[in-house]
């Protein structure tokens, strides 16, 4: 039987004692494991993709803001609820 806990594994092995009786004992094989698989380096790759996309939101983003005078008083609260909720939606985990 293997149990998970806390990304350790732990092997629940049974043993027979000298009297007789089933004992059931918590090993941890988390050695074992990271024995067995192999060691890679990881190489840093940069996704221009996604540098582009990311820059070109916070260029965006700056753009809002210098128009953000230019906005009637109702679209501001509007933008402020809504920044609010995603918010809330992002720390609660909808």
């Amino acid at each position: 039987m293997l149990a998970v806990k806390k990304e350790i594994f732990y092997v629940l092995d049974e043993h027979e004692d000298q009297e007789g009786t089933n004992e059931k004992i918590l090993n941890n094989k988390n050695d074992e494991l990271k024995s067995e698989q192999p060691s890679k380096k990881y190489k840093m790759e940069i996704i221009w993709k996604n540098v582009v996309i990311m820059a070109s939101i916070h260029c965006f983003a700056l753009y809002g803001l210098t128009q953000l005078g230019r906005a009637k008083l109702p679209t501001v609260l509007f933008a402020i609820i809504l920044i609010f909720h995603a918010m809330m939606g992002v720390v609660v985990g909808i």
